[in-house]
């Protein structure tokens, strides 16, 4: 579920704020639930995941499409598994078998796409809840 509030929170808060929330709140869980080794890095990918999809949303003016949705989703989702196996590679020194971290990512990645795009089209069609897209 993290995955889709990093998502969910750069098309509501923008690239700038985005970035902090996402990073700041994925990096103090990875503390939180003794994974320090891996706050710096997810305070990094996240928030850049977060930022891509604040950069696009505000662009196309926070216009909610599900093709948008699903194209960047992925795309900040391919930055997360490259992000951490590059990390886990070279700074944890884990060398080719930071590759097991890999499909558990996709899946990560996966899950957090698709309910992102679920959560945004039921406050889109929500006349209530529209206003946070706009």
């Amino acid at each position: 579920m993290g995955d889709c509030f990093v998502l969910f929170s750069g098309i509501i808060l923008g690239p700038v704020y985005g970035f902090f929330a996402s990073g700041l709140g994925s990096a103090l869980a990875d503390v939180l639930f003794g994974y320090f080794a891996y706050a710096p890095a997810t305070f990094i990918i996240k928030g850049l995941m977060s930022s891509l999809l604040g950069v696009v949303f505000c662009r196309l003016k926070k216009k909610i499409c599900v093709l948008n949705l699903l194209l960047f989703g992925i795309i900040s989702e391919i930055l997360m598994v490259l992000g951490y196996f590059l990390y886990e590679c070279f700074v944890l020194s884990y060398g080719i078998g930071a590759a097991a971290s890999i499909p558990g990512n996709i899946f990560q990645g996966a899950f957090g796409v698709a309910v992102n795009i679920l959560l945004c089209l039921a406050i889109e069609n929500n006349t209530k809840l529209k206003k946070l897209l706009k």
